[in-house]
């Protein structure tokens, strides 16, 4: 039985210690130009592939990728709970988007009223809320 060579409990988090997937990242560089410039189109992705294929350590170099263009990367914990519930995942979309503006300064900051008084408002948020479907334009499958 041969070793894993990748230590699935501490994924990659700088991606100069990333290595391979260059096809994958290229199309996701593509899709991330296209939501810059005058014209700007924006995709739905998702990541999909077996425990331990690195997925994490992709989402990871996507996330500093985006940084680099000047993007706005969120990352949301797709838990059964929230999987399952669209008001609770839509709260952690808007959370996350809200959160990662205001430390990059938007918002007047996270000290500011208003980033203060949406936190009062997503933390408030409960479970009823209207079913809303976000479906994926392209699938990326990760094979170890």
């Amino acid at each position: 039985m041969s070793r894993n060579p990748y230590d699935f409990t501490k994924p990659v988090k700088d991606k100069k210690y990333f290595s391979g997937r260059s096809d994958e990242l290229k199309e996701i560089n593509n899709y991330l130009d296209l939501t810059k410039g005058d014209d700007p189109s924006f995709y739905n992705m998702s990541i999909i592939g077996n425990r331990a294929s690195g997925k994490t350590s992709f989402l990871n170099v996507i996330e500093n990728i985006s940084i680099e263009k000047k993007l706005l990367p969120i990352k949301i914990a797709l838990n059964n709970e929230i999987v399952d519930n669209e008001t609770l995942l839509f709260r952690e979309m808007f959370d996350g988007i809200f959160t990662r503006g205001a430390e990059n300064g938007m918002y007047g900051g996270l000290k500011d009223k208003i980033y203060l008084n949406f936190r009062k408002a997503i933390d408030s948020i409960t479970l009823a809320g209207i079913p809303t479907y976000i479906k994926p334009l392209r699938t990326i499958k990760l094979i170890p």
